[in-house]
């Protein structure tokens, strides 16, 4: 391979990450950004004027944090911005308007801003998932629980599943997402069927939730005789969304934003993950360093097969 094939590199960032040699993985995944890789490949870089941060000394500096790839990509590395400001650094954070609600509430950046908006004096910027290449990537699996929800929008989201139940809770709640963004890449192996979770769904000692963001899902959803509600269809933004996971006792998700939301408010998680999942959950195990200790794997043991994942959920469940 050619040391300069920007393919060949990102490609070779995977296989490392996806084996958890970061040190290795890191230098190569900076060519996710090569302008000689197809647009839909590549991660754009926005035209500012200060410098992309390499690792310089941040004592004393101001580094902003831009949005790269998907919402879960900025909640699962936001944790980085902790390590920077203990080198020193002032951190602020720019995101897109669905994160900007929930950002506010992370204690580990000075300032947030949306994507777009005016921005103050900097020195250098990064994307978020630069940070673990030059602080350490073990360093941050031990920061935890480092987004909090808004405590109004708790209070207000208990209030709704209240009435949506009827009265105090009873049983355990369970939210459920079976699929993620359609323009995802990789949507087609990643998100499942509502059908998929039939025989989880139909034990009744536990009421169910449905967290489906979007006018394309229903209200409700039927499963046999039950009716789950779809409570995603009441949310505005993922601040909405940390507050519902903060009001349930376990998220059950394809690998989707939320889960890494869940992780990140140290909501207890059981993750479905398919055949050849994305590089940050490796290829085995059934838990994972970026989140702990609450948070679980589930894999398909052959391409496709949701079956065997969703029986596995249901005998730990009963288990």
């Amino acid at each position: 391979m050619s040391p300069d094939n920007p393919e060949g590199r990102f490609n070779l960032s995977l296989i490392h990450l996806t084996r958890g040699e970061y040190d290795k993985g890191w230098s190569h995944y900076r060519w996710r950004t090569d302008t000689r890789r197809k647009a839909g490949d590549r991660v754009p870089v926005p035209p500012l004027r200060q410098p992309r941060w390499g690792g310089e000394p941040l004592a004393g500096k101001t580094i902003l944090l831009m949005p790269e790839q998907g919402f879960g990509d900025t909640i699962q590395f936001v944790r980085y911005a902790k390590l920077a400001r203990e080198r020193g650094a002032r951190v602020f954070l720019a995101v897109h308007k669905p994160l900007h609600r929930l950002m506010l509430n992370c204690p580990l950046v000075d300032k947030v801003f949306l994507d777009g908006d005016p921005l103050p004096q900097y020195d250098y910027w990064a994307f978020p998932l630069d940070l673990p290449e030059y602080l350490g990537t073990e360093a941050g699996f031990t920061i935890c629980s480092y987004i909090h929800p808004a405590k109004d929008l708790v209070v207000l989201w208990a209030a709704r599943l209240e009435q949506l139940f009827g009265g105090h809770r009873v049983r355990p709640r369970i939210g459920l997402v079976w699929s993620g963004r359609p323009g995802h890449a990789r949507d087609a192996q990643r998100s499942a069927t509502p059908a998929v979770f039939a025989p989880l769904v139909l034990d009744e000692r536990i009421d169910w939730v449905v967290i489906q963001q979007g006018e394309g899902f229903p209200q409700a959803y039927k499963f046999g005789e039950r009716l789950v509600h779809n409570v995603g269809r009441g949310v505005t933004d993922l601040a909405d969304t940390a507050a519902i996971l903060s009001n349930l006792d376990l998220l059950i998700s394809i690998d989707s934003a939320p889960v890494h939301l869940a992780g990140a408010l140290g909501v207890p998680c059981w993750t479905m993950l398919d055949f050849a999942p994305d590089w940050r959950w490796l290829r085995a195990g059934d838990t994972t360093h970026w989140y702990q200790p609450n948070f679980r794997l589930f894999r398909q043991p052959a391409p496709g097969d949701w079956g065997s994942v969703v029986e596995a959920l249901a005998m730990v469940d009963r288990g």
